[in-house]
């Protein structure tokens, strides 16, 4: 492990606020867990590997992180120093299982629609113009495949706004002659889509919320 000289910046209040949320007492965001250490230790600690960060913690703030929290910041961190959750499959699903509290390399069932709209929503908060990609469409054909894949598993035609690079797929006239049927269904495959954007604005809230707590103000 490489040696690390850091100059914490803790109050009794940050390490009271944030000391819940690395041992998984608190749920939060990954989003959160890499502000807070940002905030004590600066920017480098992107450049840190994951035992670093481990024991910098535990030495600091006297609490051991969780699998599941460690996960959930290492899968924020990986996102943001590599372009692979762009293009591989597997380093996008292990991504949102990550992202959502549910392990890294454990066999998991697909993700699901909720899952996958939050870790992209998540990635895209930190991370808007990654570096290598193109900006105005980062994710891979590999994995606009399989994110339709996941949507389609769901029965929903209609993605919703934050995957909406998935491209939506034509809900099926058959059996569906009368038109104002067919105008049901497509209303109602937008009212699921809708219901995951609603949701993903109030995690959205709830993330910026935790931030104010840690002395970080989200102008936008």
């Amino acid at each position: 492990m490489p040696s690390v000289e850091v100059k914490p910046k803790f109050s009794r209040e940050f390490v009271d606020t944030v000391k819940p949320m690395f041992n998984g007492e608190r749920e939060t965001f990954a989003s959160v867990l890499l502000a807070a250490l940002i905030k004590a230790y600066g920017p480098e600690v992107l450049e840190w590997d994951g035992l670093t960060i481990q024991l910098q913690v535990k030495d600091d703030l006297g609490v051991e992180m969780p699998r599941r929290v460690y996960d959930q910041l290492m899968a924020l961190l990986s996102a943001l120093t590599t372009t692979a959750v762009y293009t591989d499959v597997a380093v996008f699903d292990e991504t949102i299982s990550g992202l959502n509290r549910k392990g890294i390399g454990t066999e998991q069932d697909a993700p699901s629609v909720d899952d996958m709209a939050w870790a992209v929503a998540e990635i895209g908060i930190n991370d808007p113009e990654p570096v290598g990609r193109n900006a105005e469409q980062p994710w891979g054909p590999n994995i606009r495949k399989y994110a339709r894949a996941v949507l389609d598993d769901e029965g929903m035609p209609i993605a919703p706004t934050v995957v909406g690079w998935a491209a939506d797929r034509p809900i099926a006239k058959e059996g569906m002659d009368d038109a104002s049927y067919y105008a049901g269904a497509w209303g109602n495959q937008q009212e699921r889509a809708n219901e995951i954007d609603t949701w993903i604005e109030g995690q959205m809230g709830k993330l910026i919320a935790d931030m104010q707590e840690i002395g970080i103000e989200i102008k936008d």
